[in-house]
């Protein structure tokens, strides 16, 4: 009868230890790993004076970077008074991308200088990220020429020092 009985303590405790081992997840539940994202920010002027902000969010897996879809990301304008300019959905690529039209209204700094950021508030399996970006107007002109068959482009970078200093449009 002993004998029955330290083979039913033992049987347990063997089933108690397989359970432990053949799942970690129960020993180490408390040390999970989250995914720290990469975030690359981005202000972007093209030739029609459009302008736009754009973040692309990835992380690392065995060197090779990996986007991350279907996360959202805040854009706002200044740095200590933040204004909401957009939330945007990162794509197959983890790029969100946002437009600054004409209507939107941004506040200059001293300097003359936009000032934004972007917000990754985090999730279950994704930390939170952030990034923040300073950058000055300018209106490009460029210029072709041709000379004794030599090719030149001029390119003249130049900023608009009258312009308001509290908001500029873009």
């Amino acid at each position: 009868m002993m004998i029955f009985h330290l083979r039913n303590q033992l049987s347990g405790l063997l089933t108690v230890l397989a359970v432990l081992f053949l799942n970690p997840a129960v020993l180490f539940a408390q040390y999970e790993t989250h995914i720290s994202p990469y975030v690359t920010f981005q202000y972007f002027k093209d030739t029609n004076n459009e302008r736009f902000l754009q973040t692309i969010l990835t992380y690392s897996v065995n060197r090779m970077e990996v986007p991350l879809k279907g996360m959202g990301i805040s854009f706002y304008s200044g740095f200590e008074d933040k204004i909401h300019v957009s939330t945007v959905t990162t794509d197959e690529n983890g790029v969100a991308r946002v437009g600054l039209g004409s209507n939107i209204k941004l506040p200059v700094n001293d300097d003359g200088f936009w000032e934004f950021s972007t917000e990754f508030r985090g999730n279950d399996s994704v930390e939170a990220a952030i990034s923040e970006l300073v950058v000055k107007d300018l209106k490009f002109e460029m210029m072709l020429s041709e000379i004794d068959s030599i090719k030149t482009i001029s390119l003249t970078a130049f900023t608009l020092e009258n312009a308001p200093m509290s908001f500029i449009d873009v």
